[in-house]
């Protein structure tokens, strides 16, 4: 019976083996690094004539990479880490395909860390260029979306960097450590979509701009700021908010991470308020029949720097400090509420989602009016500020 029962067992796991190299083998599906074109960013412009659609790819040299622009002993050149290829088509699918046909290697979206929009493409509407990232699963959700001012994303794409030859990995680092300030306003192709999807909150998108590098020994390199943001109405480009208007919505829609806020000591010196966290809750509000917006805002801060000789952690001062800096978040707020009521006429901040959720039934009579009624809408600030560090000294490093 024992010799029975292992034959059995044998020959079970024997079956169980085979099969799992015929239905579970991990390879099956492998890309070949040398069979593809890693393409780590590209671009979208508005063409000419018939073909419509411009797209720049910048793609990685996988040697050129590796060896980080070392000078060749040989021919004394700096080989390029990355090539751009540039084709066009009717539509975005088609250039892209139609780009395939210049390359030895199949273009891999894999890798893709950011897409630029031209400031004229983004003007005609963005959205037929966007169709395919919402469709194809190689094309990653977490993708930055960056429009180009005053500038082709082509010329993005092909820009020569001194501080890094890969581009995209720039704007990657760009748009992770503009959080450090809030003064851009980052968001990823996922977002973007479903807010123009929605149909109510107006989409927005980060800001790139070319300008002349610092730099004394590469006079002919340029380098990028990421600042300020882009304003939409359904897909098309608006207008911008600057640095200040920027960090204003992201108070309300509580996307702040960092920042600095610069007050006045008593001795009207400059003070630095770090950002710790904040946080934000939007409450609409039915008042003798008249919609309000209330806005709650809660912030902490540290003493970051001074340039006072006052000892600034004494109650009175702290309680100054904090005041001062609600009035800064007040300020801000209300300069992007002014542009986003009354000069673009958009939602930027959700208040009519916020509306629909709350007041469900109400907001089937004020829907097919929001674009009117959006723009007369009061909004209520409440905010609370708290600063609980000081930092390792309590009294300035100077004194009279």
């Amino acid at each position: 019976m024992d010799n029975r029962l292992t034959i059995v067992l044998r020959k079970t796991f024997l079956l169980m083996f085979v099969f799992s190299i015929i239905f579970i083998s991990g390879c099956w599906s492998r890309r070949e690094l040398n069979y593809l074109a890693i393409v780590v960013s590209f671009g979208i412009d508005k063409g000419k004539g018939q073909e419509e659609v411009i797209v720049s790819h910048q793609i990685i040299k996988p040697a050129a990479a590796k060896a980080g622009g070392k000078v060749n002993s040989t021919s004394g050149a700096s080989p390029s880490a990355v090539w751009t290829l540039t084709s066009s088509g009717k539509t975005f699918f088609d250039a892209i395909r139609k780009g395939a046909m210049q390359s030895s290697r199949r273009l891999y979206y894999g890798h893709n860390k950011v897409i630029i929009i031209g400031e004229e493409a983004a003007r005609e509407g963005i959205a037929p260029y966007l169709d395919l990232a919402g469709r194809d699963p190689e094309l990653r959700p977490g993708v930055w979306l960056f429009i180009a001012k005053g500038a082709t994303a082509e010329e993005i794409i092909k820009a020569k960097l001194d501080q890094n030859p890969i581009s995209a990995n720039v704007m990657d680092n760009l748009a992770s450590v503009s959080r450090a300030s809030s003064y851009s306003a980052t968001i990823h192709i996922e977002e973007f979509l479903r807010k123009i999807s929605s149909g109510i909150t107006a989409a927005y998108a980060s800001r790139i701009e070319i300008i002349k590098s610092q730099s004394e020994a590469e006079q002919d390199t340029v380098e990028f700021r990421l600042s300020g943001t882009s304003v939409f109405r359904e897909d098309k480009l608006i207008g911008w908010l600057e640095e200040k208007e920027t960090r204003g919505m992201l108070w309300v829609l509580g996307e702040i991470r960092s920042g600095i806020i610069v007050v006045k000591s008593p001795d009207n010196k400059s003070v630095g308020l770090e950002i710790l966290r904040a946080k934000s809750k939007i409450a609409p509000e039915i008042r003798a029949g008249k919609l309000v917006i209330v806005v709650e805002i809660k912030a902490e801060a540290n003493l970051g720097d001074s340039n006072s000789q006052l000892d600034l952690t004494t109650p009175e001062r702290i309680a100054k400090l904090n005041e001062q800096q609600q009035e800064v978040i007040e300020d801000e707020i209300r300069s992007c509420l002014a542009i986003a009521q009354q000069e673009y006429r958009v939602d930027l901040f959700g208040f009519g989602e916020a509306i629909h959720r709350k007041y469900p039934e109400d907001w089937k009579t004020l829907k097919d009016k929001w674009e009117e009624i959006y723009p007369t809408i009061l909004v209520e600030l409440k905010i609370a500020t708290n600063i609980n560090r000081y930092g390792m000294i309590s009294e300035p490093a100077l004194k009279e």
